[in-house]
């Protein structure tokens, strides 16, 4: 019998929907994993609940301290080699260039012979940071890769922009295994925003289609928190077809993605969100602003089920929903982000870095 493939991932914070995956990976007999988590939470800027109460993967979280700044945090965390060297590892899945301990890794990695892969989504439109320093950081970080893992085209290009001989391995970020159990049939009606309330993710031209959006949709739905929600409760004091809920857990996600005819996403720079997908998955269309880093991948997925705005003008979002409105996604764009999908092409792509 083959032995399993000894893969650490190191990434920041535990998430819902990477727990899903990292158990799915966990149960395949391919795999013997083990993840690595720069810190516990963000609870300032990510309100759930810790996922890590179902983990059925083998983790640890490394001691950290976590630095907010400029609306991002970074985590400094320490005993990455030591951690490391005790794990042993046939491969090390490094999830982003911004966290020191990601870089700590890479380097235990290149002294030891030891294969590591990236897993990284940003594009060139979707990120921050895009200077000559970012450049030749990234340029360091991917530059002797084994495989590359992005979850769309425009992560791709981007990679391939820093390192043109990269190995790409395309896998999706997945949803939660219970987005995938929402039913079809309840009888949907209205538009549905969930994330964060800033510009950076179009609410403000959300909130001026608001009004043409009810009078023709009969509500919007706005879930979510951020620097935005004063104007958002605004809205809803001023439009009784505006409802806001605050911040939505997993079930509540689930609730609304089954009662919602629309789900918009306005938004100018977002590498790849995870709602879009949970709403494919939920048999909800999608309408996704200029920003989107996942818009090209999701609408090959199903082009009738996905609208990508050119503008952020309130015709056009109109316009958009109208278009949408009556499209179930199809049977692909419904499965392709599902917890064992994604995991056997990250399987792929882990034993393609090994056998490299």
């Amino acid at each position: 019998m083959k032995q399993a493939t000894r893969t650490v991932f190191v990434t920041n914070i535990p998430t819902p929907y990477r727990t899903d995956l990292f158990n799915e990976l966990a149960s395949q007999p391919e795999v013997d994993l083990h993840v690595l988590f720069t810190s516990n939470g963000h609870p300032q800027r990510r309100r759930w609940s810790n996922p890590l109460d179902r983990a059925q993967f083998n983790y640890s979280i490394l001691p950290n301290r976590t630095v907010e700044a400029r609306g991002g945090a970074v985590d400094i965390a320490w005993k990455t080699r030591r951690t490391l060297g005790t794990l042993d590892p046939d491969i090390v899945v490094l999830c982003g260039w911004d966290q020191l301990a990601c870089w700590t890794a890479r380097k235990w990695c290149l002294d030891r012979a030891v294969p590591y892969a990236t897993w990284t989504e940003s594009s060139r439109v979707t990120g921050q940071r895009r200077g000559h320093i970012s450049a030749h950081l990234r340029r360091r970080f991917l530059g002797r890769a084994s495989i590359c893992i992005t979850p769309g085209r425009d992560a791709a290009t981007f990679v391939l922009e820093h390192y043109p001989s990269a190995l790409i391995a395309h896998v999706p970020n997945s949803v939660e295994a219970s987005i995938g159990e929402v039913g079809s049939e309840t009888t949907r009606s209205g538009c549905l925003f969930i994330g964060e309330l800033s510009e950076r993710k179009g609410v403000d031209a959300l909130l001026r289609a608001a009004e043409v959006l009810v009078a023709k949709h009969g509500r919007l739905t706005i879930a979510g928190h951020g620097p935005m929600e004063a104007d958002v409760r605004i809205m809803q004091m001023m439009n009784p077809g505006v409802s806001y809920i605050g911040t939505a857990d997993s079930t509540t996600r689930a609730s609304l993605l089954s009662q919602h005819a629309v789900l918009l996403l306005p938004s100018r720079r977002d590498p790849w969100p995870l709602v879009p997908v949970e709403a494919l998955t939920a048999g909800m269309p999608v309408v996704l602003g200029p920003g989107v880093g996942s818009r090209h991948d999701l609408e090959a997925l199903d082009h009738d089920a996905v609208a990508i705005l050119e503008d952020l003008s309130v015709n056009s979002i109109v316009e958009a929903v109208g278009s949408v409105q009556a499209h179930q996604p199809n049977a692909i764009a419904r499965q392709a982000f599902t917890p064992p999908i994604v995991a056997q092409a990250m399987i792929d792509a882990v034993v393609q870095a090994c056998v490299r």
